[in-house]
């Protein structure tokens, strides 16, 4: 029977390793059952992987209003007014409803959704026109315009290269056509020998999707993790009704808990 909880803590671990690779991480703050990701000065008004926000990842044994209380003071102290709480497995309806009575949190109504699968003992092959390969750190210089171009987001090459440079707990993953790079994927494992591993970083670039890709990056890194003796992955999405979603569903993965984001600080009316 698979632990919702010890999925929950170990996404918050791989969050971490995630967040080493930027060029400028995130301060980490730890706290029982909960860790911030604290970037000071800065405000954001939507949570993603990049926000300042507090995760609370075992709320059935760590009261997420003692441990709100506990951040407070640290996220004033960085000069953070916006931030997020993302509550993971086992947090029930009262709790949420306590933390928005005593800090005047708001909900949020866009929430990621990890999913999992059990790693087969073979995964069949996804057809798709694509080429799929691991990448060497040549191949990611070589396409790294257009790997920041399937995430939208200057420096994704330069994260994957700077992954790269610590094989044990990540595996890059591309898609090819005609020599281009159009689509990729991460796979993530922690240091706890026979722990989950994650799915990362899927992206598609909008001409090249429909083509089995990212169905294939995804068969792709279920392979590895099996490889490397991980019995369970796990992936987020940001909406349950994604291609993303339907994509992981389709490789076996299915819906274990929701994470719950509620809002604090300053809100922006615009």
């Amino acid at each position: 029977m698979l632990d919702a909880r010890s999925i929950c803590r170990s996404i918050a671990e791989m969050h971490s390793l995630l967040c080493s690779l930027r060029a400028e991480p995130p301060l980490q703050v730890r706290f029982p059952g909960a860790t911030a990701f604290m970037r000071p000065g800065e405000d954001s008004a939507s949570p993603s992987s990049s926000a300042n926000r507090l995760m609370v990842y075992d709320p059935a044994n760590v009261d997420p209003v003692e441990t709100a209380r506990l951040a407070l003071p640290a996220f004033a102290a960085a000069g953070i007014r916006h931030w997020f709480l993302e509550m993971g497995a086992g947090i029930t309806a009262e709790q949420a409803r306590r933390v928005t009575r005593e800090f005047g949190a708001r909900p949020r109504t866009r929430v990621r959704y990890p999913v999992l699968a059990r790693v087969p003992a073979g995964v069949p092959p996804v057809e798709t026109t694509l080429e799929i390969r691991r990448p060497n750190v040549e191949e990611v210089l070589k396409h790294a315009a257009e790997i920041d171009a399937i995430w939208s987001t200057p420096g994704a090459a330069a994260s994957m290269v700077n992954a790269m440079a610590r094989p044990a707990n990540f595996t890059p993953v591309l898609g090819l056509a005609d020599g281009r790079a159009v689509a990729m994927g991460m796979l993530v494992v922690g240091d706890t020998p026979g722990g989950l591993a994650y799915l990362s970083a899927g992206g598609t670039h909008p001409d090249f999707r429909n083509r089995g890709g990212q169905s294939a990056i995804i068969a792709e890194r279920v392979r590895i993790a099996h490889k490397l003796g991980r019995d369970v992955c796990t992936s987020e999405t940001v909406l349950a009704d994604s291609a993303s979603t339907a994509n992981l569903i389709r490789a076996g993965f299915a819906v274990v808990f929701e994470w719950q984001i509620l809002e604090f600080g300053h809100l922006s009316t615009s």
